[in-house]
């Protein structure tokens, strides 16, 4: 429902990169973002599971391209591992501040709207893939 989207600022998409379900479900996830949440909203795709690489079901190439053509930012993490998790946070932290801070946008189309993330990553994060598009 729209009241479980009031006031956020801020979504992480996080999918297990070793469940080819769980991807399945982020268009959908998405959808009901661009439906209840404001229209500013900053969106971050994340993978996360990065630590399982040997069971990866999900290729990180498809996720890059779907948040390319879904105008998200995109990372890879592993929770478990504490890799980029931080750099996911700071992104959206950065996002939000961007947004919240800048002038207001024109009317969005009828597609509502998303933000991406500018990109953060802290210098003692250990690499792994990020993008921003």
């Amino acid at each position: 429902t729209s009241a479980y989207y009031r006031g956020a600022v801020g979504a992480l998409l996080v999918y297990d990169i070793a469940k080819m379900s769980s991807y399945e479900n982020v268009e959908r996830w998405l959808e009901e973002l661009r439906e209840h949440a404001d229209k500013n909203i900053v969106v971050l795709l994340v993978g996360n599971k990065s630590d399982l690489e040997h069971l990866r079901q999900v290729p990180t190439e498809v996720a890059e391209l779907f948040a390319r053509e879904a105008e998200l930012s995109f990372i890879e993490t592993s929770a478990l591992e504490g890799i980029q998790v931080e750099a996911a946070f700071t992104q959206i932290l950065i996002g939000v501040l961007f947004v919240t801070r800048a002038p207001p946008r024109a009317a969005a189309p009828a597609s509502r709207q998303l933000t991406r993330c500018p990109r953060a990553r802290p210098a003692h994060v250990r690499a792994q893939r990020s993008t921003v598009w």
